[in-house]
C-alpha cells in the first residue's frame, strides 16, 4: 500500500524509508533503516536492504521506537535471599543439568529459587517475582508464565525415569558419615480428582480423606533426598517397603509409630544389612520400667549417632 506524500515528507533519520503497515492505530507507518544495498540480474541493478523498525510517524511527526514497558526490568532487585538460595543450590542445578535439557533444568531452578525467596508463590505470580530478585541474574531467560510452568510441573510428574535419576543422584551424594532418616506423614486431601485420597484411620474417624507423603533426607545436613505420595489408606509397612524398592535405599533408618508392624517388612531389613528402624514403645511395654527408659535425658540423634 502507498504511503501518502504528507507522510514522506515527515523529518526523519537519513537512510530510512516509510512503509504502510496496514495496521489500523499509531502504528501504521513504520520507520525502518537501510541496512545495505544488493545487485539484482545481469545488470546489477543496485536495490537498498530495509533493516529493523526504528520508529513511526504518528500524528506527522516522527516518533522514535522505545522499549515496551513489559519488556522492563525495575530497576532494583531483591539481592540477599536469591544469593543465598544461589550459593547452596549449585549441586542442584549440576544434577538437573545431567538429566534434563538445560532449558528446562533452569526453569526448574529458578521456581523453585522463586518460592525460597518468597514461600507460597502462585504460579500466575512466580514470573513478577523472578523479575523482582536476583534470580533472574543467576537463571537468565527462564519462561515462567502461569500456563508455561502448569504444563512444565504436569508433564515433570508425568516423567518418572527422569524423577528417579534425580532421586538415585540426591542419595548417592550422601556422605558416607551421615545418616538417613526415612520418615512419612498424613496430610488432608479430600479432593475428589486425587485418585490417592482415601480414609486412614485417623481421617476415618475425622471424616475426611488424605494423601500418605514419605521422605528420606540427609539428617546432618536436613537436606531432603527423595519423597513420594502413597495412598491415604496404605498401611506403613506396605508404604515403606515400596517407596525404599522404588528409590533403591539400601541404608538409613525408618521412623514410624506404634502402628508400624515390624514383620509384615522383616524381609526388606534383612536384605539391607544396614537399613535400621526406629518405633515408639507402647505405654505399657514392661522393658520402659525393666530399663528404666524414661530417665533417659538425652535425644533421638545422640542414640542414633551411639549405634549406627
Amino acid at each position: 500500500m502507498a504511503v501518502p506524500e504528507e507522510v514522506r515528507n515527515v523529518q526523519r533519520p537519513v537512510n530510512t524509508v516509510v512503509i504502510n503497515t496496514g495496521k489500523d492505530g499509531p502504528y501504521r507507518y513504520a520507520v525502518r533503516a537501510r541496512t545495505g544495498v544488493k545487485y539484482l540480474g545481469a545488470n546489477r541493478n543496485p536495490q537498498p536492504i530495509n533493516g529493523k523498525i526504528i520508529g513511526h510517524i504518528i500524528n506527522l511527526t516522527y516518533v522514535p521506537k522505545v522499549l515496551e514497558t513489559v519488556d522492563c526490568d525495575p530497576p532494583h532487585k531483591s539481592y540477599g535471599m536469591a544469593k543465598l538460595a544461589q550459593m547452596y543450590s549449585q549441586d542442584l542445578l549440576q544434577d538437573l543439568l545431567e538429566i534434563m535439557p538445560a532449558h528446562e533444568a533452569y526453569k526448574l531452578m529458578a521456581t523453585a529459587m522463586v518460592r525460597v525467596v518468597s514461600p507460597y508463590t502462585a504460579f500466575s505470580r512466580v514470573s513478577q517475582r523472578y523479575r523482582d530478585s536476583f534470580v533472574s541474574e543467576f537463571m537468565p531467560n527462564a519462561a515462567l508464565s502461569g500456563s508455561t510452568l502448569t504444563k512444565f510441573v504436569r508433564a515433570l510428574g508425568c516423567n518418572e525415569k527422569m524423577r528417579m535419576s534425580f532421586y538415585q543422584k540426591r542419595y548417592e551424594a550422601v556422605s558416607e558419615d551421615h545418616h538417613i532418616a526415612i520418615d512419612g506423614t498424613l496430610r488432608q486431601d479430600s479432593s475428589i480428582v486425587n485418585d490417592l485420597s482415601r480414609f486412614s484411620y485417623k481421617g476415618r474417624v475425622k471424616g475426611v480423606k488424605d494423601v500418605s507423603i514419605l521422605y528420606a533426607y540427609d539428617i546432618e545436613l536436613m537436606e531432603p533426598i527423595c519423597s513420594q505420595v502413597f495412598p491415604g489408606n496404605h498401611i506403613d509397612a506396605a508404604s515403606f517397603g515400596a517407596f525404599i524398592e522404588t528409590n533403591k535405599i539400601d541404608r538409613g533408618i525408618i521412623i514410624a509409630d506404634k502402628g508400624f508392624p515390624f514383620r509384615a517388612a522383616e524381609d526388606k531389613f534383612k536384605a539391607r544389612p544396614q537399613l535400621h528402624y526406629m518405633l515408639p514403645m507402647k505405654r505399657n511395654d514392661r522393658r520402659i520400667k525393666a530399663y528404666e527408659l524414661t530417665l533417659y535425658d538425652g535425644c533421638g540423634v545422640d542414640l542414633i549417632s551411639d549405634n549406627f
